[in-house]
């Protein structure tokens, strides 16, 4: 072997390898426990996304981050449901995906990787029975390319809001037939549908993604685990690089949208 084939070598074992996420799932999910010494550790474990699942997005925009405490709520400022095509394969389902004005049925694996900020995953603790797997597919097919509710979103700065004191109860309602939706209204409709959500608690015109990532307005420990943070590849593994939109970097640790106790 001559000395130019020995350091080729040595530089292809020494350069670390793309991680492969595993046949099925779509990155992986960062889990956080304590050790003996109280030290905070995280280790990372294949996403394999399911229906019932809800997937945020915050992409840490300052113009939304105002917007959404104008009207008492925070990030992250987006959510998806995940849901099963009528061929079987899981998709993504959402309103307004990177601000754009339509409902999307979109292939989850694209859609996360491609997003520039934090995205978070609450994986739905059951499976769904037949019927209600079947109803959440029709209904999400429904929605592709309706429009994104543009005029209901501008009224939310407003007291007319159903999300408002008073309104709230008199007008919050999960309609499963409009002719458009926003962000939560879309993925609380779905979940509906799929006999999820319990529509005269969830009122899905009335909730925001903050309200569903918290336990603390709607508490659904008993139907979701808690929130993780979802990254592309293993801790320890540099992600691919993304097109560079402002700094928007941030620990994992940092990105959780709740403390571990």
């Amino acid at each position: 072997m001559n000395r130019r084939t020995a350091c080729v070598l040595f530089w292809l074992t020494a350069l670390p390898v793309a991680a492969q996420s595993p046949p099925g799932a779509v990155g992986y999910l960062v889990t956080q426990v304590r050790d003996a010494q109280g030290i905070l550790r995280q280790t990372t474990d294949p996403y394999y996304p399911l229906e019932g699942d809800m997937v945020f997005f915050n992409d840490h925009s300052e113009k939304w981050a105002l917007l959404y405490k104008m009207v008492g709520s925070e990030g992250p400022f987006h959510t998806a449901i995940i849901a099963r095509l009528p061929e079987g394969r899981n998709a993504i389902v959402e309103a307004g995906p990177n601000d754009t004005l339509r409902c999307r049925v979109l292939e989850i694996e694209p859609r996360l990787h491609g997003f520039v900020g934090t995205v978070y995953v609450r994986r739905y603790k059951h499976a769904l029975a037949p019927a209600n797997s079947k109803a959440l597919t029709d209904w999400c097919m429904t929605q592709d390319n309706k429009r994104y509710a543009l005029g209901r979103l501008l009224l939310q700065a407003t007291p007319i809001r159903c999300r408002a004191p008073l309104r709230r109860d008199l007008f919050g309602a999960t309609y499963l037939d409009r002719d458009s939706y926003l962000c939560a209204e879309l993925v609380v409709a779905a979940g509906t549908a799929a006999g999820i959500f319990d529509p005269k608690l969830h009122k899905a015109n009335t909730i925001y993604p903050r309200d569903i990532v918290f336990d603390d307005i709607n508490d659904l420990s008993h139907l979701y685990h808690v929130v993780q943070v979802w990254t592309p590849t293993p801790i320890g593994v540099a992600p691919p690089p993304r097109p560079a939109q402002g700094d928007r970097t941030t620990s994992l640790i940092n990105a959780l949208p709740q403390p571990v106790k």
